[in-house]
């Protein structure tokens, strides 16, 4: 009996995969080779995902296979191979990563003429083996990342005709020319990326193996000290972006480094981040780079910017965040930077705005910098500005006319100190807003009223607002995503005294309300909410989840976050009530664990639903002080099984009390029970003259036979002797029962 029941529920669960992998798209032939009992199979994106399993041999897979994903999957060996089959394998994507590889047979993968991508990041190859017979012949993307290789070979290579992008970051390439002696007949290769390869210098003759159709080139953080002045000359006429941040060049070199390039390069992007250079190369080393468009000095020493050296180009985007720049001037007639469209100088150390003539200038970074006011003239000269971020900085003071006549969008002044409204005059268009951190004290309708329907996000946690009117939002149609947390009126919004405070957002679709010191879920706050997707209600008070608080949202929420409150229970009931439900995060309650333990952990399995870190130590025991410490998952409770059933056991239950009470009825109706009782058991029993034995096998049936003779007469048990009375009138027999 038990190896029947234990054959059977495994023979029904290959049945109904085998059935689900068919109308996926597998076919049923393949559930025999058990992968999909091991592996993640998705029939419609014709995929198998392997994770964290140990794989020496890629086993036969489904015939229609065109992805394969393998990770984390160390074999003892070191290798990988496959079976004859794999020749027939019509792969797109090959990906083999984080699997401790030492060697790659490249013949496990023969004949794969419709391959395009092959990732084998992570492993520890230094080599390709066994060439005879490969045909990559559509291969375009091989990605190496973090390996041994010093060198690849040229039979690999000569393999892979049209390969476009080759990624090989964090080998051991150590010579330049040697690696790349080879690659003269990739006559497609676009992108070489070796970041992190212990390059060291590299000679004039370092790159002139590379082919012309080469564009994009990543010598970052490769420890170079020197670059032969010519190095890239022969690659200035078609390399379109070259990276050499993250070593330690100086400044002379640099020098030397551009101005061995042809005149009229075809450089467009140029990365010199992370060098320790303390200013900007001079004016002559960029005349020969007229294609130019962004420059980034992220991370350097530069502390005077002279817009002097940028004469003559037409930078797009200029990036110098990180570095130490104290003051940009105020040059309002300066054409040098007049075709700058994005300008970020983040984390310096800038007292105000720079005053210049940027007319094509749309976005502006200059958070974390030392900015205390901000006047109209600030912005006057940028027309066309539409992003600007101030985040972090020391601003109190804005001017009430400051946007007035812009086309800002997206305004950032999270961070600063801000204590008043006026400025918001001139935002007629903008979209996303962000005054978090500030030291507001009040919100109403008038506040961004010229707004209009534009406004789509708005975030004013952490200030001090102690007073919001009712209809606040009433001239915010269009908003989606509202964060109000961090704020002191968080008692009105649980009182009901600001109802209803959000009856004109019916598109909105995030609603934060963090660390507001509410201590119940404000149920009535939701009734016009239709659309709401993701509700933040961390770092409250709350203790308890009602039923009653979720039915405005059962058909919308999809993300709901009640971490760091006061819950003790998860009420299961309450999230059954919400069937969008798709991510819940619970962690860092004082639970107390009990057998509802149970039913919550039963409820994560039936749900699906995901549980943020759910694994992690926000979700471990308060209280009894027996279990505490004790993870909710691990957590089992004692003496439970009286009190909780499953599913089977209710339905055997309400089954067995069904058939009794069905029993008891048709014997009520058919033998005119009325008081009959059940008697200690006698040996016989006279009644009226007739004998019955009263055996224990059929003292049910001589119950009711008494009954039916009785009609109006009733047993009476006294001691051992059996009475026959009726109830009206003196005993008709007392006959003693022996």
């Amino acid at each position: 009996m038990n190896e029947h029941r234990s054959y059977v529920p495994l023979r029904v669960h290959r049945l109904l995969l085998g059935i689900l992998l068919f109308l996926e798209g597998f076919q049923t032939e393949f559930i025999d080779h058990g992968v999909c009992f091991r592996c993640l199979c998705d029939g419609r994106e014709r995929s198998v995902a392997c994770k964290g399993i140990q794989l020496e041999e890629i086993f036969p897979l489904p015939f229609e296979t065109r992805y394969l994903d393998i990770d984390r999957s160390c074999g003892g060996s070191g290798r990988l191979t496959a079976d004859s089959s794999s020749s027939s394998y019509t792969f797109r994507a090959v990906s083999i990563t984080n699997s401790c590889l030492k060697t790659f047979n490249v013949n496990a993968f023969r004949n794969l003429e419709n391959l395009v991508k092959l990732d084998l990041s992570g492993n520890v190859l230094t080599r390709f083996d066994s060439f005879e017979n490969v045909k990559f012949d559509n291969l375009k993307y091989l990605i190496l990342d973090r390996n041994n290789f010093v060198n690849i070979s040229t039979d690999f290579l000569s393999s892979l005709p049209k390969l476009e992008s080759l990624s090989i970051r964090d080998n051991a390439v150590h010579d330049v020319k040697a690696f790349t002696e080879s690659f003269r007949d990739l006559y497609k290769l676009s992108l070489l990326d070796l970041r992190g390869n212990p390059l060291g210098k590299i000679s004039i003759d370092g790159f002139v193996n590379l082919p012309p159709s080469l564009r994009t080139l990543t010598l970052s953080d490769c420890q170079l000290v020197a670059i032969h002045d010519d190095a890239f000359r022969n690659l200035s006429d078609h390399l379109e972006d070259l990276d050499i941040s993250g070593n330690h060049l100086s400044l002379n070199q640099l020098k030397g480094l551009f101005l061995g390039f042809k005149p009229q390069s075809a450089i467009k992007v140029l990365r010199l981040s992370r060098l320790d250079i303390e200013e900007i190369p001079p004016d002559p080393l960029w005349s020969r780079m007229p294609n130019l468009e962004t420059l980034d000095f992220t991370g350097n020493r530069i502390d005077d910017v002279s817009y002097v050296a940028f004469t003559g180009l037409r930078l797009k985007k200029l990036c110098m965040d990180y570095n130490r720049i104290t003051t940009l001037g105020d040059v309002e007639n300066e054409t040098t930077l007049q075709h700058l469209v994005v300008w970020s100088l983040s984390n310096n150390r800038l007292t105000n705005i720079p005053i210049l003539n940027l007319p094509l200038l749309t976005s502006i970074h200059l958070g974390m910098n030392k900015i205390t006011q901000i006047i109209p003239s600030h912005f006057s000269s940028m027309p066309n500005i539409k992003s600007i971020n101030l985040t972090k900085n020391a601003i109190s003071d804005i001017d009430a006319l400051t946007f007035d006549g812009l086309k800002v969008r997206s305004l950032d002044l999270s961070g600063n100190d801000i204590k008043r409204w006026e400025w918001t005059n001139g935002l007629q268009i903008v979209e996303y807003l962000n005054v978090s951190g500030n030291s507001l004290t009040y919100f109403s309708s008038e506040v961004l009223k010229s707004t209009g329907e534009s406004l789509v996000s708005l975030d004013f946690t952490s200030n001090e607002i102690r007073d919001v009117a009712h209809d606040s939002f009433s001239t915010l149609p269009s908003l989606r995503h509202l964060r109000l947390g961090g704020n002191s009126f968080g008692q009105h919004i649980e009182s009901g005294s600001l109802l209803p405070l959000f009856r004109d957002l019916p598109d909105l679709t995030s609603l934060d309300l963090s660390n507001m010191a509410l201590a119940t879920i404000p149920q009535e706050q939701f009734g016009n909410l239709t659309s709401l997707r993701r509700l933040y209600l961390s770092d409250n008070m709350i203790s308890k989840l009602c039923d009653t608080s979720s039915r405005h949202l059962e058909e919308s929420l999809h993300v709901f976050d009640v971490k760091r409150n006061r819950l003790k229970e998860i009420d299961t009931d309450y999230l059954k009530h919400l069937p969008s439900l798709k991510k819940v995060n619970f962690a860092n309650n004082p639970f107390h664990c009990s057998c509802a333990v149970d039913s919550f952990r039963q409820w994560i399995n039936d749900s699906k639903i995901e549980v943020v870190d759910f694994r992690g130590k926000g979700y471990d025991c308060t209280s009894p002080e027996s279990a505490r410490g004790v993870p909710l998952r691990a957590y089992e409770a004692q003496d439970c099984h009286d009190t909780q059933m499953s599913k089977l056991q209710i339905v055997i239950a309400y089954s067995v009390g069904s058939f009794l009470l069905i029993c008891i009825i048709v014997v009520v109706v058919s033998f005119s029970f009325k008081r009959c009782a059940f008697c200690k058991k006698p040996r016989y029993a006279y009644v009226g003259g007739d004998e019955f034995e009263w055996s224990g096998k059929r003292r049910i049936l001589y119950v009711f036979i008494l009954c039916r003779k009785m009609r109006g007469w009733c047993p009476r048990r006294d001691n051992k002797n059996f009475y026959i009375k009726h109830s009206n009138s003196q005993p008709l027999t007392e006959r003693t029962v022996c």
